[in-house]
């Protein structure tokens, strides 16, 4: 397990340098932040997305998706504003 979690925290760490490169995570407190997502299948990625935006303290927080099952939709909704 800890061989796969190393294995997952590099490439974690390799993505975020790819996308981010030297800029810091923007300041999300008291903002509003728009969640876009090509769809949902199974909502992990989203849900983890989610409880991030929390943690930073994201005012309102908006998702928009053009397509989920409607079960992982109605999850969804209760875990943002809109």
């Amino acid at each position: 397990l800890k061989e796969i979690i190393q294995k997952e925290q590099k490439e974690l760490d390799r993505r975020k340098n790819l996308y981010r490169g030297d800029r810091t995570s923007p300041d999300l407190f008291k903002k509003t932040v728009i969640l876009l997502d090509d769809g949902l299948a199974t909502g992990a990625t989203i849900k983890a997305a989610l409880l991030d935006l929390k943690k930073q303290k994201a005012e309102k927080i908006i998702v928009a998706v053009p397509v989920a099952p409607p079960d992982l939709i109605t999850e969804i909704e209760k875990m943002c504003d809109k």
